[in-house]
């Protein structure tokens, strides 16, 4: 009885023994385990912090660049901001974070994270509609003449399909329809009773700058490109098979007259007229961006874009995503649908049912998108303008004038976005210098 009685006091002893010594084990290991995962939390919150204070930066006007190394939450983080491209329209943030738990025992338990965000300048071809400012800004062929400044309005009736933005603020009446998100820098001036139609919601206080920039770097880029012409008006013809007639001047083609590639015409996918005009129309193949700027003489009419005819691409891209077709129309001056022969000065004969179909993104950098004399009674009905693409302009204007709450003189429209453009853009198509936020990717 006594040497089984000592028997199983050191078998139990064994068992606890075993027993505490597992329970310590498990509670170390927990403890550990614990540690680690703080540590990690912590890393990766310090990594995401850096990374948010750089990107805030960037998103939130005025753009800066933060960089260099500070301390947070008993850790550090590390931030650096580099450029994708020599323009410095695309950046990456990286963050990386580093926190030592351990008091710096040894270099492989200091715990480590790393974020890294991609941001973009934001195109103006994002846009159906842009403008810097909801009043009239027409400036009539040849004249220097300053526009009228009016407020013009959104009314019932009035639609734009894709993202909509002005730098001023909307005059709005009745029910106009928005089917995108719509943005400006100020709340909306509303009409009495006006109940306008925001499809996917507002945002008021959001500011897009146009830097003058966008037209020297399309400048650069066509001279790089062999594409520079100067102090003559261009007409460029496209044909859907990639060729493009150039005539100068566009009447008579008595300086040039002939159909080349578009490739051959310009290497960098981007050609320019300065001091002078150009005419476009035709069915374009491929990805081309036209730019018409004024020069420096004081008081130059010139540097507008004139749209002779439906201007379309040779791949359909309403509702076809894979179209490879872009063109980019950008002016300094103004974009006109010529309502007149440029050859005999006479009114281009449209009635009420015509329809002019344009494909294109296009940018106005001191005026506005408009019909010839929009404004000119003798002008009469023409019929709508389909936009399917991009409008981006200095101010608002009209293609038609109103009578009775209906056309009576001049052109309705309709502006559809591409919806390419959310992604890609015509070669050199200008950009806002405010970033977007395109990708962010964590460890």
């Amino acid at each position: 009885m006594g040497k089984a009685s000592i028997v199983y006091v050191i078998g139990l002893t064994l068992v606890l023994g075993i027993a505490l010594f597992n329970i310590n084990r498990s509670s170390t290991d927990s403890m550990d385990t614990y540690t680690e995962y703080y540590g990690r939390t912590m890393a990766h919150n310090i990594a995401s912090a850096g990374a948010n204070i750089a990107t805030s930066a960037l998103l939130v006007p005025p753009v800066a660049i933060v960089s260099g190394t500070d301390s947070f939450a008993g850790g550090t983080y590390t931030v650096r901001v580099d450029s994708l491209n020599s323009n410095g329209d695309s950046v990456v943030v990286v963050s990386t974070s580093k926190i030592d738990l351990y008091d710096n025992i040894a270099e492989n338990q200091i715990i480590r994270d790393t974020i890294v965000a991609k941001l973009r300048h934001r195109r103006f071809a994002e846009y159906a509609y842009f403008s810097q400012s909801e009043t009239n800004g027409y400036l009539a062929p040849g004249s220097t003449a300053a526009p009228s400044g009016v407020n013009m309005w959104k009314i019932t009736g009035d639609s734009l399909f894709g993202r909509a933005h002005t730098n001023g603020r909307w005059n709005l009446s009745g029910r106009p329809y928005f089917e995108d998100r719509v943005t400006a820098q100020f709340a909306a001036n509303l009409a009495a009773g006006a109940n306008p139609i925001y499809n996917k919601g507002y945002q008021w206080q959001v500011y897009l700058n146009r830097p003058a920039s966008n037209l020297t770097n399309l400048e650069a880029r066509a001279n790089a490109g062999g594409a520079l012409l100067t102090n003559n008006d261009v007409a460029l013809t496209f044909f859907p098979n990639g060729n493009v007639n150039v005539r100068i001047p566009p009447t008579t083609g008595g300086t040039r007259n002939d159909t080349i590639p578009i490739s051959t015409l310009t290497s960098t996918g981007v050609v320019a007229v300065k001091n002078g005009d150009v005419r476009v129309k035709g069915t374009y193949q491929g990805q081309l961006t036209v730019v018409a700027l004024k020069g420096t003489t004081a008081g130059n009419t010139k540097g507008n874009i004139w749209i002779d005819g439906n201007i379309v691409a040779a791949t359909n891209p309403n509702g076809n995503m894979s179209s490879p077709d872009m063109l980019g129309l950008v002016a300094q001056r103004m974009a006109y649908v010529t309502t007149r022969d440029p050859a005999t000065g006479l009114w281009i004969p449209r009635t009420s049912a015509s329809v002019l179909n344009i494909q294109a993104a296009i940018y106005t950098h001191e005026g506005t998108f408009a019909a010839q004399e929009y404004n000119n009674t003798g002008l009469g009905l023409c019929g709508r303008i389909n936009q399917f693409g991009a409008l981006a302009m200095a101010a608002s204007t009209s293609t038609g004038l109103m009578s009775g709450g209906v056309i009576s003189n001049g052109f309705l429209k309709t502006i559809r976005h591409d919806p390419r453009y959310d992604e890609q853009a015509p070669p050199g198509f200008p950009a806002s210098d405010s970033y977007v936020l395109v990708s962010w990717w964590e460890k």
